[in-house]
């Protein structure tokens, strides 16, 4: 009786544990989906609307990612501003909790440890009067064109980052949280 009664915590035991184990993964995507995390300094001095975190985060607003798979090679190795877009383009990222960023579909970090992506980012998403490279135009692959506003009060505030060599961290060393863009007002 006693050896039924032993075996009987013993499974009990492990079935409490394993309901008590948590998932590995701290997103909504699933484990080794790329996450993005903002940051956007002072406001600037403009008349027109101010480009901030909060309005970033507002209906149909968001940012624009533009981003280029480089496998072991870093973005400064000669030739990597001939490359065309290869891993995102013009992907709009939106927050529809007001907390988050999502976007879709969802991409994923290379599997091959060292794989390097860099990426590009310009906020508002498609505002009038920002144009992007076309998505084959490889020697100008991270560059925009903004337009000046003839009309003050409709300038748009440009914001603009970027995350260069980035690669997925191991779990051990801390994990890959996000990639943080430290948006800068670029007029």
């Amino acid at each position: 009786m006693n050896k039924f009664l032993a075996i009987g915590l013993i499974a009990g035991a492990g079935a409490l544990m394993a309901s008590c184990s948590k998932d590995a993964s701290n997103s909504d995507f699933g484990q080794n989906a790329i996450e993005f995390g903002t940051y956007l300094g002072r406001d600037a001095q403009t008349k027109g609307t101010i480009t901030d975190i909060d309005f970033l985060k507002g209906e149909d607003k968001g940012f624009g990612v533009t981003a280029f798979y480089t496998g072991q090679d870093a973005w400064t190795k000669e030739g990597r501003t001939a490359i065309a877009p290869n891993f995102m383009y013009n992907q709009q990222v939106t927050s529809t909790d007001g907390t988050n960023w999502s976007y879709s579909p969802v991409k994923y970090w290379p599997t091959m440890t060292g794989d390097m992506i860099s990426f590009f980012a310009y906020a508002p998403y498609n505002a009038t009067g920002i144009t992007l490279a076309a998505k084959d135009a490889a020697s100008n692959n991270t560059s925009l064109t903004f337009t000046v506003a003839d009309n003050v009060a409709d300038m748009v505030d440009f914001v603009a980052a970027n995350a260069i060599d980035q690669e997925q961290k191991k779990p051990e060393k801390g994990g890959q949280t996000a990639v943080t863009f430290n948006f800068k007002h670029e007029l």
